[in-house]
């Protein structure tokens, strides 16, 4: 069987916004991941901290990796596999302002 990807948005998907992820949802969502040809990413704007608080350890260990910060910080296997960090061009905010 072919390997599928599948990626979760954390709040207002798996669990509500700011909130910890129910019990009977994480138990459904423990046993659908069972099957090993599922690779599965959690996504979120969020930074890690706010994750951990919302998904305890054996869901995120689940997870083949969490892109948090919108995709700008990946983590995987608990370590930080990259951070892209903004790099505004000279003058940017000079142009910006010219909008306010």
């Amino acid at each position: 069987m072919r390997e599928r990807v599948y990626l979760f948005d954390v709040d207002g998907t798996l669990t509500h916004p700011l909130d910890e992820v129910d019990d009977i949802f994480a138990d459904i969502f423990l046993s659908w991941r069972e099957d090993k040809n599922k690779k599965v990413y959690l996504v979120t704007g969020s930074d890690i901290e706010k994750i951990t608080k919302q998904l305890f350890s054996s869901f995120i260990d689940q997870c083949e990796g969490i892109f948090t910060c919108s995709g700008n910080v990946f983590y995987s296997k608990g370590k930080m596999v990259y951070e892209n960090e903004l790099t505004l061009p000279d003058g940017f905010i000079d142009d910006l302002e010219l909008y306010l």
